[in-house]
């Protein structure tokens, strides 16, 4: 091929690899940091998604650029693999040999995904055992039955009564009561205050947004302080471990519309189970509303490849990383967007409800080919419990 050919191809492949990078950090996005529905629902975002000051040093992210270069690989084979999966590849090499353009790993090269490649288990953090998973005495019963869930509709009085709405400064999350003084949430909601807890306050009992004609009052907490899961991060698609347990400044009194939902045991897989999420979402795309009464919807679990390949065909390269999990339907319809980042995916078994995924990302809402994406708690079960002691 002559010189003069090579260059005008790779210099067409230049333009046309930046352009996809740019789009795809683009559509890289939490749930706390978009519209719902696309234009629906703004919540304010509680960091700046592109740069982080608590990992200014660990070269993560790189400022003053458009594109976000996985600093850390690991070698396998004598390649050199990418965090977030892929080889890392001259990116003309990877779009020749059928590869799709990943996140960039260095000028002109980019993680190049085949879905061929190995797992990249060196990625992964490092796990521990936090000991046996302790649940309160009085979790996971809801004043309603079972049988009055199909999905899709307004709540009952007391149906969920562990739902939480968490206020970080203009900022709203979602969250699950666990204890008496215990809620969880997702980490990237409340990770900016984990040295500010007083700017968190945290809503137990709500049903009817800012109405007071409840039988039963709902009640405002303060917080004393914020755990977060220690291999909570940042990254650009989902963040990894996603989850903290905020730590109430009083008892929470039980009663009717405030009891705390159970942590599942350690390992627990949900795969193909229909789950529920609960929240004050959008109810329809393009909607500017948010519905007063407390919402829910029905979405089952499923395998996290199949849930990679469904983003893939919608031209989303993703990782969904063990500790994550998603739940939705091939063609949308329904997704947790109704609810609220930080908010609780929830199964019932043997009339105990349990706490199985927390809301944590998602590149849409209710769009085929693009369900949400959850932190799997099963995963990080013994370290709640043992944030609540």
């Amino acid at each position: 091929m002559p010189l003069t050919l090579l260059l005008s191809v790779v210099g067409l492949f230049v333009l046309q690899c930046c352009s996809a990078q740019s789009q795809g950090h683009q559509n890289i996005t939490k749930r706390s940091d978009r519209r719902f529905y696309d234009g629906a629902i703004y919540i304010h975002p509680p960091y700046d998604s592109s740069f982080h000051p608590k990992f200014r040093n660990e070269g993560r992210f790189s400022q003053g650029q458009n594109s976000f270069f996985p600093q850390t690989q690991s070698r396998q084979n004598g390649f050199s693999y990418c965090n977030g999966g892929g080889k890392c590849q001259f990116f003309l090499y990877c779009w020749l040999s059928g590869g799709s353009l990943g996140p960039s790993c260095g000028p002109l090269f980019s993680c190049c995904i085949t879905g061929n490649e190995p797992q990249n288990k060196a990625a992964a953090p490092a796990q521990r055992s936090y000991g046996p998973v302790k649940n309160d005495p009085y979790c996971g019963r809801s004043a309603t039955k079972t049988s009055r869930i199909v999905g899709g509709n307004d709540a009952y009085f007391g149906q969920f009564p562990w739902q939480a709405v968490i206020q970080v400064g203009g900022s709203r999350c979602g969250g699950a009561l666990v204890g008496r003084r215990f809620v969880v949430t997702a980490g990237h909601c409340v990770a900016r205050s984990q040295h500010k807890p007083h700017n968190i306050r945290v809503t137990l009992g709500d049903y009817v947004l800012h109405s007071n004609v409840e039988s039963l009052p709902a009640e405002v907490f303060g917080v004393s302080e914020v755990r977060l899961h220690p291999n909570f991060r940042f990254t650009p698609q989902a963040d990894r471990y996603d989850v903290a347990v905020v730590v109430l400044d009083r008892p929470v009194p039980y009663r009717e519309n405030i009891r705390p939902i159970c942590i599942p045991r350690k390992g627990a897989d949900f795969l193909g189970r229909t789950a529920y999420a609960a929240g004050w979402g959008a109810l329809e795309p393009g909607s500017k509303l948010r519905p007063k009464v407390l919402q829910f919807v029905s979405v089952p679990v499923i395998n996290n490849k199949i849930c990679e390949n469904w983003h893939r065909k919608q031209g989303i390269n993703i990782r969904i990383h063990d500790e994550m999990m998603c739940a939705g339907y091939e063609y949308g319809g329904k997704d947790a967007c109704q609810g609220d980042s930080g908010g609780p995916l929830m199964m019932e078994e043997n009339n105990v409800w349990f706490l199985i995924g927390i809301v944590s990302a998602g590149y849409s809402c209710a769009k085929q080919y693009q369900p949400g994406i959850y932190h799997k708690v099963s995963s990080s079960a013994d370290w709640v419990s043992s944030a609540m002691h």
